[in-house]
């Protein structure tokens, strides 16, 4: 960090302390995201800020670790219980698994998204966690996932595109510069369909695609990989 963004930071917990009721929203590797997602424009910032603690209290975020997701949870597997070697918790899942089609068909499209969105909050919760309570420098996550079986009928339906970007635009929204690496094995060419669709709600992820092992890296405001 500079001495400009450490004064620019300074001033912007200033300006934002009387909004963060949480201990982990008073560090500073929780507000320079929102600093950095926006070019470090306070205001910019701020409403950015603002407009993520109204949708956490619109959509009761913070009680989603303890609500009850057994009629949904086998449906879509995730595991957020592994950590690599620098202490970031990774988010295992298996996409081949997952029928968003019949999701979609059973009108239970908003329920996966909520909850999909209670176990991206639980990782960057496990994040905050090993900051408070464990005292490490974790600041980001990593997902890994297989994408073997992946195809248009079940995963890239018309009525199965709209859910991606509304994830992309969720995790671009309300989680910034939380999410390091996706990296997908196994990928089918199939899987560019819903790349094509969220890569303009994704913007500062770079795309590289290696065989068939796709990563997606996080960029900095410059667009360079950090």
């Amino acid at each position: 960090m500079t001495l400009s963004e450490k004064n620019t930071l300074d001033k912007f917990r200033a300006q934002v302390m009387p909004l963060l009721k949480d201990s982990y929203m008073k560090h500073d590797t929780y507000l320079i995201r929102w600093l950095r997602a926006r070019n470090f424009d306070i205001n910019s910032a701020e409403a950015m800020l603002r407009q993520n603690l109204k949708w956490r209290r619109e959509n009761a975020i913070d009680s989603m670790r303890t609500e009850d997701w057994s009629d949904i949870a086998s449906d879509f597997h995730v595991t957020i219980d592994t950590y690599d070697k620098t202490g970031r918790p990774i988010g295992v899942i298996d996409i081949y698994d997952w029928d968003i089609r019949r999701a979609v068909i059973q009108g239970k499209g908003a329920r996966m998204l909520r909850y999909l969105t209670s176990r991206v909050e639980n990782i960057t919760g496990q994040v905050y966690e090993r900051q408070e309570q464990l005292g490490m420098t974790v600041t980001q996550i990593v997902v890994m996932g297989s994408a073997a079986g992946f195809n248009v009928i079940q995963h890239a339906c018309p009525g199965c595109l709209p859910l991606w970007i509304q994830f992309a635009l969720m995790i671009e929204n309300y989680y910034p510069e939380i999410l390091d690496e996706l990296i997908v094995i196994d990928a089918p060419p199939a899987i560019q369909i819903v790349l094509e669709a969220i890569k303009p709600f994704i913007t500062r992820f770079q795309i590289v695609d290696v065989n068939s092992r796709l990563k997606l890296k996080m960029l900095n405001s410059s667009f360079a990989p950090i």
